[in-house]
Parts: C-alpha cells; structure tokens; sequence
C-alpha cells in the first residue's frame, strides 16, 4: 500500500512538471504570435495579421485574451475590405465581452457591408441604449432603413458586368485611357497574368497593371493582357489604379512597395510611351509626402492632381487632396476640407472632364460598405456630396469609378453579390428624355376632337404648334424649361396647362388629356353659394368664381352671359328677382377682378329652366335618368330626400357663350 502510494505521487509529480513545461512553452509561442501579428499589423500586412491574431485567440487559455484577438482579427479583415469575415470577428469579440466604446458601430457597419440590414439596425439601436445622445448611431439607424429602399429603387443607369475582363482573381480600377471606348486599362491577380507570389496585405497575388481591346468585327472585349510585357512599370508588387493624359500617351500610377524593414508604402508614379514601350518611371514629387500618396486622378490638361494620402493636416484616415502644377513642379497638396474627407477613409478619386468629383468613402452615410459618391463646389467653392444610389452602389464595396470624356458612361469596381471578387462593371447613364403628349376630347361627349390646335410655348423659347390627329397630340420638350402647353378649336373653350422640367434627374414622360368644353350650350359653374333667399356671394364660393375668371383670361375674345336659377318652389316674380341679383353678384364679382363689363351680361331665369339631366347626373344619381327634365311635377313624384337633392341641382349658376369676337380697345 505504501509503495503505490508513493508511486503515485512520483508520477502526480512528473505529471505537474510536464505540464509546467507545457504551459510556459505555450506561453512563449503565444507571445512569439503576438509579436509576428503586431508586426505585420504595423507593416500593413493586414491579411497576414488577421491570420496570426486568429492562431493566437486558438492558443490563448484567457477569455479577456480572446476576446482582444478576435477584435484585432476582425479589424484586420475590416482594413481589407472583407466585410463578412470581419463581421463574424467583430461577432466573437461580443461574445467574449471585448470593451471598445465604437465595437457595436463598426459591427453593426460590417452587418451594412453584409446587406444584413435588419440585424445592423438591432446593433446601432443597442449601442444607442447605452449612448441615447449619439447622433451618429441616429444617422446610421435612419441609413439601415433607408439603404434597403436605395437599392430596390429604379435608376435610369444601366449597368453591365465585363464578363471577358474579369477573372477568377480581382480586377480593379479601369478606365479609358483615350476619348474611345474600345479601349481599356485596369489592374489585376488574374493568375493567368501576373505573378503568382502573394501579397501580405491582402494574402492575394500582386496586382499588375493589363489592359484590353474591343474585337468590333466579333463585338466583344479581347482576352486581357499585361500592359508591359517588359516589366518597365509593372514590377514584383502591386501597380494599380491609373489615369491618363494626353490621350493615353502618359501614365500615372500607384505603386506600392516594401522597404528592408518590411513596412509597405505607396507612390504616384509617371511614365510616358516611348515608342513601343513605356519610358522609365519616375516619382511625382509632392512636397510633404507622406509614407502613402496613391489613387492619382490627373486632369486632362496634366495641372491640377487629384490622389488619396494619409498625410498630417487631414480629418482622420486617408483623404483625398489635391496638387496644382507649375512650370513643371507640382506645388504643396491641399485638402479638400470636411464636406469630403471623414474621420474614416476617402478614397479612389476621379475628376471627370466637367469638374465633377467622384470619390469612394466608408464613412460618408452609404448603403454599406464603401460606396461611390459625387460631389459638385457650388457657387461659393463649397463642395456639395450626394450617393450614387442603386445600381452604382450596392450593401458590398463600390469604389474606383471612372468616365469615358465627354460622355455619361464609364468603368467601375464592385464585390458586391454574384462576383467571385472584386469586377469590372461598365455603366451608361442614358440621356434624359421628355416628352408630352395625351388626348384633346370634348368635356361634354368624352369623344376625340381632330384637327384641335394644340400649342406649346417654352420659357426658354421653346414654340411648337400642331393639329391633334384622331385627338392624339405629342411633343419632344427640353430639361430646364417652363412650359404652357394650350388646345383650342372653333366652338369650344381654350384648355391649358402648366408644367416644367426644372431640375429633373429622371426622364419625364407626361400623358396629359385636355378636355375642351363646347361652348353650344350653357356650361354649369359649380359650388356658387348663396345664403336662403339672399344674393350676397358666400366665401367658399371663391374658387369656382375665380375658375371662372380663368376661363375668361384663357379666352380673351369670349364674352358670356350668366344664367342664375332658382328652384321650383314659391312665386315667379320672386324668384326672378332673386335670380337676377345673383347673377349680378357674379358678374360684379369679375368685374372687380378686372374683366371688362362688356364681356359679362347678368341674367336670371328665376325658376322658368328646370335642369335637364345629363349624363354625368344619372351616373351620379341613380334615381335620375338622362334626359329628364326636373320640374315640380317630376321633383313631387319622388320620396322627400331625392326631392331635396332635385331642389338643389335646379338652384345653380350657368354661363353661357354669346359672342367669341370680342377684342380688347
């Protein structure tokens, strides 16, 4: 009993050195992790970093531990763009309580750049709770709801995936380096191409700098190829992101390299063609450069120098700035202030040949992900920034957007879902049409009017004239313009109307029917009160009068007579009374609104025309038929609220048309 007693203990004994052993031989690769994982964060090599924190949260036996390497993994996969992976980290480092005062944001942002919207607006409304006075949280709430509407709403741009440019690796970054568009150059790891040594940053293949044709014979994009076979400006690393001048002869470029310390930088580089090959490249010196200047946008003339740098005297991230040449030498950059530049990243700018910007932000409020967005200075230098919306933008990653010169069509680079990375779309923005057009029909009949004049004039000088054919009538009509468009024929009423096409952003299509009111018969006016047995016009009898008024400015050569009626009750002479000086309130009523007075003749028919009933009342009133005339006697055959309704429809105001050659002296 005592000698296994004492065997036991032996072996308890080696069993706690061993572990002992273990435990500090655990130890010492954890931190040997986490130094190589700090390191390669530090140098940029955010994919390789993401790797290493993700081994070390394996080996670490601390829950706090844990939880901070599952952060920096998820930060490391935010950096290079890969929202979902991110987004799971992010999720984890929750999980394990990890304390950052904005982790709940940059999650519920990564959930954004998922598409997962619902979810994302149940994380901001958390943070939120703890943080009631966050306008941030706010404005990133109303986003989550708004973002899904965006991306169903209908857009008048066309987009295209480049099937024969794109590979199974990411192409990025294209543009047209001349006015045509038969031509393009980006930048891609298609294996097929480049190298296949990988990069720590994005743990892809390096990016090489291709470029395609247009077979017009086969319509289609030939098969891609480098753009410089002889290694001049492609070279071990990544070359990406171009821009031209001078119709393709000269290039500028980001190229990103390593120094002995392993750390990345990037710089703007130019190379102009030399023959049948690209000239030695050479750096664009920017006075006060920084470790990074990349995503150049050159200006066609080559002076002013748009790129992305981390610069000091910036708003946080990187930002995009700007250069001006001299002589020459490019002068210090400018910053193009806050209306741009967040305190997260702007990046991937292009100034389109109309001075348009267009620039790439996680920050600025987007549908998730990076997002394109266009900015225009107004009148006083201020840059003014709206969302390219759906399709242009979707919940991925949308950036590095381009324009063919002169024309609304262009090139740009998205992950978003049905890609197998980062391709190349193309885009056309179709001009905007306008147009009007409708029916010209009688008020009376509803049937069609030939052979009506229909006009139509433009504030911007715009005079147009036709006869409506079978009633139909239509007219091409410009953006930016007020417009009256008018119809007229002998024996009705003018008809009009008013519209414009001022700041419109989406084509106009306008169906507008006018019905003209035939002028041989007494026309209603309805809506004109009296109180019982008074003549004095009641307020809300205004707006009928003033239609009226209308009617007569509309047709200045008219002049009419108004018919006042009572209905069938009390006595004759009464009620011819009664009507008169009804209609003369009327016509009093357009005299002092300026109508001359020989245009206007007041007459009452007291209760002597009982209203015939047309069709629009029998529609109306399904105890009426058309063609019955509404006397006493017809009225007394009916129950006591019909009679009433009958009462009513006698009691009313007419006009009639009696001369259409009146003209002003």
């Amino acid at each position: 009993m005592g000698f296994t007693k004492n065997l036991f203990f032996k072996q308890a004994g080696r069993a706690i050195m061993a572990f002992s052993l273990l435990f500090t031989f655990s130890n010492c690769q954890l931190s040997s992790l986490i130094k190589k994982a700090n390191r390669s964060k530090e140098n940029g090599e955010y994919h390789k970093a993401a790797k290493l924190f993700t081994k070390a949260a394996s080996k670490s036996q601390s829950k706090e531990q844990r939880g901070r390497f599952f952060y920096e993994t998820a930060q490391n996969y935010h950096r290079i763009g890969d929202y979902r992976k991110a987004s799971a980290f992010y999720k984890r480092a929750l999980t394990y309580k990890y304390n950052d005062s904005t982790l709940l944001l940059t999650y519920g942002d990564m959930l954004c750049g998922s598409g997962k919207y619902e979810k994302a607006i149940e994380t901001y409304e958390t943070f939120l709770q703890a943080n009631p006075k966050s306008k941030v949280a706010k404005e990133k709430i109303r986003m989550a709801k708004l973002a899904p509407e965006w991306i169903q709403s209908k857009s008048r741009v066309e987009i295209k995936k480049m099937k024969e440019i794109n590979s199974k690796g990411s192409d990025i970054a294209a543009i047209y380096p001349t006015s045509r568009s038969n031509y393009l150059v980006f930048s891609s790891n298609n294996p097929e191409i480049v190298s296949k040594k990988k990069s720590s940053i994005t743990g892809e293949q390096f990016y090489d700098l291709c470029y395609a044709n247009f077979n017009i014979q086969r319509q289609r994009w030939e098969k891609p190829v480098t753009l410089d076979p002889n290694m001049i400006i492609n070279g071990p690393e990544d070359e990406a992101v171009t821009s031209f001048t001078s119709q393709g002869s000269v290039i500028y470029y980001t190229k990103c390299q390593y120094n002995k310390a392993g750390k990345a930088s990037a710089v703007v580089y130019k190379s102009r063609v030399d023959g049948d090959q690209w000239a030695k490249p050479e750096p664009v010196m920017i006075p006060n450069d920084s470790i990074m200047v990349a995503h150049p946008s050159i200006t066609l003339d080559g002076k002013e120098l748009y790129f992305v740098s981390d610069r000091p005297g910036g708003y946080g991230g990187n930002d995009i700035w700007v250069a001006k040449n001299s002589n020459g030498k490019w002068g210090r950059a400018t910053n193009l202030g806050p209306q741009i530049n967040t305190p997260g990243n702007e990046t991937y700018p292009f100034i389109r040949d109309n001075g348009e910007l267009y620039f790439s932000s996680d920050t600025h409020i987007g549908i998730g992900g990076l997002d394109i967005f266009k900015a225009i200075q107004n009148e006083d230098g201020v840059w003014e920034v709206e969302n390219a919306r759906s399709p242009i933008n979707s919940s991925e990653d949308d950036f590095a957007i381009t324009f063919l010169a002169g024309k609304e069509q262009g090139l740009f680079t998205s992950n978003r879902k049905g890609t197998r990375s980062d391709d190349i779309f193309s885009f056309i923005i179709p001009a905007m049409e306008f147009t009007i057009e409708g029916h010209i029909s009688n008020k009376k009949t509803q049937e069609p009017i030939s052979n009506a004049t229909v006009r139509i004039i433009g504030t911007q000088g715009t005079m147009l004239k036709l006869k409506s054919r079978n009633g139909k009538y239509s007219f091409n009509i410009k953006k930016d313009e007020e417009y009256l468009v008018a119809a007229y024929k002998k024996g009705f009423l003018n008809a009009k109307y008013l519209f414009n096409t001022l700041e419109a952003k989406e084509s106009i299509h306008l169906n507008t029917n006018l019905a003209l009111t035939p002028t041989d018969a007494p026309i209603s006016v309805d809506n004109i009160y009296f109180d019982l047995a008074k003549w004095d016009l009641l307020p809300q009898s205004k707006t009928s009068l003033d239609q009226l008024y209308q009617i007569l400015i509309d047709n200045p050569t008219i002049a009419i007579e108004i018919m006042a009626h009572t209905d069938a009750r009390g006595d004759q002479q009464s009620n011819f009374t009664l009507s008169q000086k009804r209609a003369q309130s009327v016509v009093s009523y357009l005299k002092a609104k300026g109508i001359q007075s020989v245009r206007l003749t007041a007459k009452g028919y007291g209760k002597t025309s009982p209203k015939v009933v047309d069709t629009a009342l029998a529609e109306k009133y399904d105890f009426l038929k058309e063609g019955e005339v509404l006397t006493m006697e017809n009225i007394l055959k009916m129950d006591n609220e019909q009679q009433e309704i009958c009462h009513q429809i006698n009691r009313r105001t007419e006009f009639r048309v009696i001369s259409t050659n009146y003209l002003k002296k």
